[in-house]
């Protein structure tokens, strides 16, 4: 069976650990020149703790460190280190004493042009996301630097990958979910969407929604499996289904091959055929 493309489980423990390892990683690297480096890239991310396994193109290397410099006579051959040119200037801050970076915004352009859209996607997903922890940017910043900076290599896939990237989502899986939902020319999702509980007179959010079929799409990660989570997974779902609603959870499983999102989505556009003949679900 073939293997989904996207690796892109984490939890926020992760991301602090790989934020962590980076670091030391860098601050490693510095300490052994005597050139002052400029972190940028997926390096960039990674620092502020994206874990997400981007699908890079073969010309750039994950397994290295990334810097940029402004100026092309400096580009080095630094040992571990992917050394690039950035002709728009350096949005340059400093995370310790000793550690320079880019900008995420600067970094997300930057990796444009070695990554697919749906990668890309994911990478804004990730940096515009809800987790107050995670989060480290907005749309309205990314297109502002867009502006700023003007064209770039990768300029065209950054800015339908924008069109495509919804703020506030809650985990790259969604993203996925979302962007497999447009291959296969079904509705507009909508994301964080509140729902309306006649029963309970109170409103539910819920991850994704088709809002005009009334089908909704969740992904259970490994925080939804203690009990408590578990129970109110259960008792929200039954009270969506009195509302008129389905619910279609993914899990891991579900991203595990092509086949099991094929399956997936020939259920939920099914459900979604159905409430447009009938008006309700037969189950």
């Amino acid at each position: 069976m073939e293997s989904y493309a996207y690796n892109t489980f984490f939890t926020l423990d992760e991301a602090r650990d790989l934020a962590q390892k980076t670091l030391e990683q860098c601050r490693a690297r510095s300490m052994r020149t005597s050139q002052e480096l400029c972190f940028s890239h997926g390096t960039r991310l990674q620092l502020a703790g994206m874990t997400a396994t981007l699908n890079y193109k073969p010309n750039y290397d994950p397994n290295k460190l990334h810097v940029t410099v402004s100026g092309a006579e400096r580009l080095s051959n630094l040992t571990e280190t992917q050394c690039h040119y950035w002709g728009h200037g350096i949005d340059q801050t400093m995370i310790d004493d000793l550690i320079a970076v880019v900008s995420v915004e600067q970094a997300l352009c930057q990796i444009a042009q070695f990554v697919d859209v749906e990668s890309m996607v994911i990478a804004l997903d990730w940096a515009t996301c809800r987790n107050e922890h995670l989060k480290q940017t907005t749309k309205d910043k990314i297109s502002l630097f867009l502006t700023d900076i003007g064209r770039f290599p990768g300029i065209r896939l950054f800015r339908k990958a924008l069109s495509l990237c919804r703020e506030n989502t809650d985990s790259p899986q969604e993203s996925i979910l979302r962007l497999e939902s447009v291959k296969r020319g079904l509705p507009e999702l909508e994301v964080n969407a509140p729902i309306y509980l006649p029963l309970q007179n109170k409103e539910v959010v819920v991850d994704m929604v088709y809002p005009n079929d009334h089908v909704i799409l969740e992904y259970d990660g490994r925080y939804h499996y203690d009990r408590n989570r578990w129970e109110g997974d259960i008792e929200k779902r039954n009270n969506l289904s009195f509302a008129g609603y389905k619910t279609f959870p993914a899990t891991r499983r579900t991203f595990a091959t092509t086949q099991n999102l094929d399956e997936y989505f020939r259920i939920v556009g099914s459900a979604i055929a159905e409430y447009r003949n009938t008006g309700s679900f037969s189950q």
